[in-house]
């Protein structure tokens, strides 16, 4: 005969497991920033849907070697952004690669870390919408200056978040 148990605690639920994109090449970083001498190159595909990343800067050979979570496959959460239509097109024909918002609660570097995918959206309608992944963030007060800056926010001075984004071909 079993004793019961005292406090019965329910089992906890496993996360599905992260699908992740392995590195399919990998470059020197001498010749892509000057900046930044230390940081390999790397692209990264993913084996189950194909996804493929363009050049990304890595910190380290291991992180590259880690891999980067698939923004198609992984059950994580994208961050969701709505956009103008003229920055949406922009973003569709590779012109822009930045989106600028102002720093705070929901644009900062814990919601926009790192290789979290994103969900870009033309306004707030399930139409148009392309699947990305952050590859970079940065936090500066430069784009306040630019005109498309004060055209969403008007002429005020604060730190803004810059959230680079790699967009995939295909449209969801």
């Amino acid at each position: 005969m079993r004793q019961p148990t005292l406090f019965s605690v329910p089992p906890k639920k496993r996360r599905p497991p992260r699908v992740m994109m392995h590195v399919i090449d990998a470059g020197d970083p001498q010749s892509y920033d000057v900046a930044y001498p230390d940081r390999c190159l790397a692209r990264f595909q993913c084996r189950r849907c194909d996804w493929q990343t363009n050049w990304i800067a890595i910190d380290t050979i291991t992180e590259a070697r880690r891999g980067v979570p698939c923004p198609a496959c992984s059950e994580a959460a994208p961050l969701f952004i709505p956009l103008r239509g003229e920055y949406f097109d922009a973003f569709v024909a590779g012109t822009k690669s930045t989106e600028f918002r102002p720093y705070g609660p929901r644009w900062n570097e814990r919601t926009c870390p790192r290789f979290r995918p994103v969900l870009l959206s033309r306004g707030y309608s399930a139409a148009h919408r392309r699947l990305g992944l952050v590859v970079d963030f940065e936090i500066s007060r430069e784009p306040c200056t630019r005109d498309d800056w004060r055209a969403c926010y008007g002429a005020q001075i604060v730190d803004v978040a810059c959230i680079w984004i790699q967009t995939n071909e295909a449209e969801r």
